[in-house]
């Protein structure tokens, strides 16, 4: 398979595999889209760099709308993870409170 067809077919599978990561993120499942996708990513970024420079540079182009894509996802799991943890502290932050409160009635 010529260097051509063979990006083709990665950014093809790439594509496929973030659209079900953010998918199954959606969904509510629990994911781990590093490990899903990282050797597909870093295989393409091989079969880009061994074409010729006036070929690599269109999928050089279209190789960064994938980067964009897993930024926005990147940023989405980000600020989940941000509310998340605000959360998880304002549980702690009352927890405290009622332990105190029950020391003192307790007390």
């Amino acid at each position: 398979m010529d260097a051509q067809s063979e990006a083709k077919r990665l950014y093809a599978e790439i594509e496929k595999l973030l659209d079900g990561v953010m998918r199954a993120y959606d969904e509510g499942k629990d994911i781990d889209p590093n490990r899903i996708i990282e050797q597909h990513i870093a295989t393409l970024v091989q079969v880009i760099g061994s074409m010729p420079d006036d070929l690599a540079q269109q999928w050089r182009e279209k190789f960064m709308t994938l980067v964009a894509k897993a930024t926005d996802f990147s940023d989405k799991l980000a600020e989940q993870h941000k509310e998340l943890s605000g959360e998880i502290q304002g549980i702690s932050d009352r927890n405290v409170a009622m332990r105190a409160y029950q020391e003192r009635i307790d007390g």
